[in-house]
């Protein structure tokens, strides 16, 4: 028997051994199967990586595979992790993680990284250029130069660049941002004091001349003085006044109280601006029932009681005749943790057998803006999703 088993083990190998000579690729894969993608293309020696615009063609089904809404929330968090400097931490910690890296870095919308796991040492350290960055949903504030170069954003239409010093110098004459990655990541609401606005015949004025703002989401307003000169800001109702703002300098003023304010430069008095300010309508969500009007619309809200496991196993909510089960199979894994940020989702079915999936982001830490609200294209009623007071909210439509 023994001699009969080991023949049966030799031809075995016999027979995988031109196999795998013929396919080296898959050859170092046999150990290493992809749990996220099971289908995902395998490199299995240095020799066998083919070329960038051939690995995207065998990438590109991962897209289609885990879903749009999938794709775009892992994008998210990813673009998190770049802006925070971590990652490959990121992109190492899981095969979801790494998928979704590689196929954006194969398209383009991705940085590459040195990496024993990455596959692709053999390229340099790239950082997309500016615009390639503002493609990934990354702001033109939250732009990353390469070592040397320094990030100016134009005046009036807030596209970025990546210069070095003397070009920076001139662009700051013409009115390009003075300001760099570092000092321009708060909310705040940006006015700028254009360069040669003293100069009365130029007609310049604060720029943006008029803003809204919502309180408690964009209501701390930063003026910053581009110009050679001194400015001030002060209201017309002088319920604020901002002193001497230095060239190169801002001043910053939060509203907590709606109203519209006009103000003025008392040095340079033809320099008017105005700021209206709007209460936040989703203040009466601190209840945990009710209703709210949002827009010309009445919704009945309810805050969903849930387990700590609903994002493993699925929890379905009936109200009033919509069904919204929390957290669903395609899901696929928790909440995002690359920024402190959280991730509610929900599908919702109606009464007429139609069902939607409706999907949110929340959370302070997080460097992408967040999507209070969420809502279905049926219409009678329509189902919304949204997050106030750290709790999650289901609205239907009255």
């Amino acid at each position: 028997m023994k001699t009969l088993h080991y023949s049966i083990i030799a031809v075995t190998v016999l027979l995988l051994i031109p196999l795998m000579m013929n396919n080296p690729v898959k050859a170092g894969c046999l150990e290493n199967a992809n749990a996220d993608w099971p289908s995902a293309p395998c490199y299995g020696c240095p020799g066998c990586i083919p070329s960038k615009e051939k690995q995207r063609e065998e990438w590109n089904p991962y897209y289609q595979y885990k879903g749009a809404n999938w794709m775009e929330m892992m994008k998210t968090q990813m673009i998190g992790a770049m802006k925070n400097g971590t990652l490959e931490d990121w992109v190492t910690s899981n095969d979801s993680n790494y998928n979704t890296w590689r196929y954006y870095y194969l398209n383009d919308q991705a940085p590459f990284f040195r990496s024993s796991v990455s596959g692709l040492n053999d390229e340099p350290h790239y950082i997309p250029p500016p615009l390639q960055q503002l493609k990934t949903g990354i702001e033109s504030k939250d732009v990353a130069c390469k070592m040397g170069l320094d990030l100016m954003i134009k005046t009036h239409d807030g596209l970025p660049v990546c210069v070095r010093y003397p070009t920076a110098d001139i662009l700051l004459q013409r009115g390009w941002a003075k300001e760099d990655i570092s000092t321009l990541t708060s909310p705040d609401t940006i006015i700028m004091i254009p360069v040669n606005s003293s100069i009365r015949s130029n007609d310049f004025t604060f720029t943006p001349s008029v803003v809204k703002v919502v309180i408690g989401t964009n209501n701390t307003i930063r003026w910053i003085n581009m110009d050679s000169v001194t400015n001030d800001i002060t209201s017309s109702d002088v319920s604020f006044r901002s002193g001497l703002i230095e060239s190169g300098y801002a001043w910053t003023h939060t509203f907590d109280t709606p109203g519209i304010y006009r103000y003025y430069g008392t040095i340079h008095p033809w320099l008017k601006g105005e700021v209206i300010v709007t209460s936040n309508p989703l203040i009466n969500l601190k209840n945990d029932t009710g209703t709210i009007t949002l827009g010309n619309q009445t919704y009945y809200f309810e805050t969903p009681s849930y387990p700590s496991d609903a994002y493993s196993h699925p929890l379905q909510v009936s109200f009033h005749d919509v069904v919204f089960t929390l957290f669903p199979i395609g899901f696929r894994g928790g909440l995002p943790t690359s920024c402190g940020v959280q991730y509610y989702w929900t599908d919702t079915k109606f009464s007429d057998g139609t069902s939607e999936s409706l999907h949110i982001f929340a959370g302070p830490n997080c460097p992408v803006p967040p999507l209070p609200t969420s809502f279905s294209k049926h219409a009678n009623p329509q189902a919304g999703l949204t997050y106030y007071d750290g709790k999650m909210k289901l609205l239907v439509s009255k």
